[in-house]
C-alpha cells in the first residue's frame, strides 16, 4: 500500500464534511481521521478540501472544526486551497 492510499482512507473516514451520525465511534474515527493527514504534512492533493468543508461544517462540534484546522499544520505552505462556501 502506498502513502496515498493510506492518506485516501483517512479522507474517506472523513466523510463528505466530517459528518458523523451523532454515535462517539463514528466522533473518535473522525478526530484520528483529522489527527492522522495532520501527521502526514503530505495531503494536501487529497484532503485540503475535505478539510476546508470539515472546518467550515457549522454543524460540527467546535473540536472537530479546530482540528480540521490544525491538520494542515505541517502541509506546505505554498499549497493552494480556494475556499468556498458551503
Amino acid at each position: 500500500m502506498q502513502v496515498r492510499d493510506i492518506i485516501q482512507v483517512f479522507v474517506d473516514n472523513l466523510n463528505y464534511n466530517c459528518r458523523c451520525e451523532g454515535d462517539t465511534r463514528g466522533h473518535e474515527s473522525i478526530m484520528i481521521a483529522l489527527k492522522a493527514l495532520g501527521n502526514t504534512g503530505n495531503a494536501q492533493q487529497l484532503a485540503s478540501q475535505t478539510l476546508i468543508r470539515c472546518a467550515q461544517n457549522k454543524e460540527e462540534a467546535v473540536e472537530t472544526r479546530v482540528a480540521a484546522i490544525l491538520a494542515f499544520r505541517r502541509m506546505a505552505c505554498t499549497a493552494e486551497v480556494e475556499l468556498q462556501e458551503y
